[in-house]
């Protein structure tokens, strides 16, 4: 039988403790590139380009983080939630002359 709902979670990790065997890993990876750097690099200079580009591509992946796959709703609900916050923070004078501007795009789009 299951944990009842609400209970707190017990045994394991606790939270924002790093995984042993993770780390070691990486650490023996990270060891591993450094002991070879310069094969690794004479090795990229005998790829055809394409492939070289490939393993640049895969390699961009462990330096940069990766982008979250937002869909377009969530995107809308995000700008709509900006644009109240901002419009709740400016001056009435500005309101008033961002909506005119945007009344006026309008108008000039219908025709």
């Amino acid at each position: 039988m299951g944990r009842i709902k609400g209970t707190p979670k017990t045994g394991g990790r606790t939270k924002g403790t790093p995984n042993k065997v993770t780390a070691s890993l990486k650490d023996f990876i990270r060891n591993l590139i450094d002991e070879n750097r310069e094969q690794v690099i004479a090795d990229l200079r005998e790829l055809e380009p394409y492939q070289r580009l490939l393993f640049i591509e895969r390699l961009i992946g462990y330096v940069l983080p990766k982008q979250a796959s937002v869909d377009v709703q969530s995107q809308i609900e995000a700008e709509y939630k900006a644009l109240d916050r901002l419009i709740d923070e400016a001056p009435d004078e500005f309101i008033d002359k961002i909506t005119s501007k945007i009344l006026k795009l309008q108008e000039a789009k219908k025709q």
